[in-house]
């Protein structure tokens, strides 16, 4: 009978080829694509040029260092994604219907949080749910979970979106310190006020930006503007800089822990310690949760809850 119908194959074979567009375009690599769909780099790259040659358009720039989606490639990933992104999880969905969890759940954090207190939960997870699978990304830059494909993310502070859903983990706090050779030709500052007279490491993504802010006697805030050396995007960066006795640096809890207990880092200013705040389990706006996003949130929040507590 005459048609031009598209059989069930030719259709499975669209979906794979958008899929790695898709999947190329938000991680920037063909290497962390060809990793997240469980191919070879070799089968995302034909994929990507035979949709290209398919469309007469270049879809992507390719440089040694990144890649980037063209003009055309940004607008087919506006529209191919959250269609995509509703296939995989009407799947998904079925599949939690099954006594074993399965399935992949896209996962952000930031860094030295991720690497510390969330990847020793994702290993008991996976070794108790073989079927599972985790793509984490640890990045201390701020994600937009909806357009970068992400089921969860761990945030830590105060939350300026409130459409996002979320669930308290735990806590950290934040502490001043600074390596015994710093305060030895520096001093070591008795108030707040004394920071303005130091060199103090500044973190990229401080909301505040280079102001630190200090409890009152009268329940208020002090605001110091402090200045320093350098400005980084890394937690991990700071510390090594601290340790180096570059300056003053304020850095969680859970990075610098072993540190303040090995002398290798002194605290600072601790009769004026910083409020606690809060980590979360972040969901993107108008997205159910899956009952395997669902397991990952009640697990963590146990084995966080289990986990010693530090600072």
């Amino acid at each position: 009978m005459p048609g031009n119908n598209r059989s069930a194959g030719s259709t499975v074979k669209d979906i794979e080829t958008i899929a790695a567009f898709v999947a190329v375009a938000r991680s920037g690599s063909f290497t962390t694509a060809a990793a997240q769909l469980g191919v070879s780099k070799a089968t995302v790259s034909k994929r990507v040029a035979a949709l290209e040659a398919e469309l007469g358009l270049p879809l992507l720039h390719r440089t040694t260092r990144q890649v980037v989606p063209t003009d055309a490639g940004d607008r087919l990933l506006a529209q191919a994604a959250p269609a995509l992104d509703s296939l995989m999880r009407a799947r998904e969905d079925l599949r939690d219907d099954q006594d074993e969890p399965t399935g992949l759940i896209r996962l952000t954090a930031p860094v030295s949080y991720g690497v510390q207190t969330i990847t020793p939960s994702l290993t008991a997870l996976l070794l108790r749910h073989p079927r599972l699978h985790i793509a984490a990304s640890f990045t201390d830059k701020p994600v937009d979970l909806l357009a970068e494909g992400f089921d969860l993310a761990i945030r830590i502070g105060e939350l300026p979106d409130s459409s996002l859903r979320a669930r308290r983990l735990g806590s950290i706090r934040r502490l001043l310190c600074a390596s015994p050779s710093y305060l030895a030709a520096h001093g070591q500052p008795a108030c707040p006020a004394d920071l303005k007279a130091h060199r103090c490491l500044h973190y990229t993504w401080r909301q505040s930006g280079t102001t630190w802010s200090f409890p009152t006697e009268d329940g208020g805030l002090e605001s110091i503007p402090v200045t320093g050396p350098v400005m980084v995007d890394s937690g991990e960066a700071l510390r090594c800089m601290a340790l180096g006795g570059l300056g003053i640096a304020q850095l969680p809890d859970h990075i610098v822990a072993d540190d303040l207990a090995n002398g290798r880092l002194v605290p600072i200013l601790e009769d004026y310690p910083e409020a606690p705040r809060t980590v979360w389990a972040v969901l993107p706006p108008g997205r159910q949760m899956s009952n395997k996003v669902r397991l990952l949130v009640d697990f963590l929040v146990e084995q966080i809850k289990e986990a010693p507590t530090r600072g």
